[in-house]
């Protein structure tokens, strides 16, 4: 054996070694979760937070968290920015676009009441209330750790919201079940009493 096939088979070993030592962690949640950023119009301040999430230190794969770039396609929607008269109905035009369930994070101060613009009649006072935001993050801006927070949160909501729409399926479904047991049970005994009258006309028929 050459001493470049005998470098070969040492790393070969060590590879196996690894793998077969090796366990991967359990998943954090059911399924991976989407954020869509969506910008109502913000001085960038809280998105420049936000995408400090993608460092490592904050771990998004292994949170099972991903950002998307269609509506389409999230699960969880991360609202920033002052929220105005001219902006709220693009921003619903978008929000309707974003598949149930869903769940609103309303990021910043300008989201949820205006922020330094509060007061001006361009603004829309009730932002949250309005747009029907599951989770605020009060802060000009709030740190990472905060938006990461309220991620996990909403994700957490949406299992909850999973599980309960499993629970009414499968009720639904044994409630089918039981229908069709009883309606197989009412035709049996349909078919055993005309089974049971059919001697009695075979009798009359022989005597008449």
């Amino acid at each position: 054996m050459t001493a470049k096939e005998a470098n070969v088979a040492d790393v070969n070993d060590t590879t196996t070694r690894a793998t077969d030592e090796m366990s991967l962690a359990p998943p954090t949640r059911h399924h991976a979760v989407w954020c869509l950023p969506l910008n109502m119009g913000s001085c960038n301040g809280c998105d420049q937070q936000m995408l400090a999430l993608l460092a490592p230190r904050y771990e998004l794969g292994r949170r099972g968290i991903s950002f998307a770039t269609s509506p389409r396609h999230a699960d969880i929607v991360l609202l920033t920015g002052t929220l105005t008269l001219r902006s709220l109905e693009p921003v619903r035009r978008v929000l309707a676009q974003v598949p149930d369930p869903h769940a609103l994070i309303a990021i910043g101060d300008c989201a949820l009441n205006g922020g330094v613009f509060a007061g001006s009649p361009q603004i829309v006072p009730n932002a949250a209330t309005e747009l029907g935001v599951n989770i605020e993050i009060s802060g000009n801006p709030p740190t990472p750790t905060q938006i990461l927070l309220a991620i996990e949160e909403a994700a957490r909501l949406l299992d909850e919201a999973e599980a309960a729409d499993e629970e009414v399926e499968d009720e639904a479904e044994s409630e089918d079940t039981e229908e069709g047991d009883e309606a197989d049970v009412d035709e049996e005994e349909e078919s055993d009493t005309e089974d049971g009258a059919k001697p009695d006309d075979v009798e009359a028929e022989d005597e008449a």
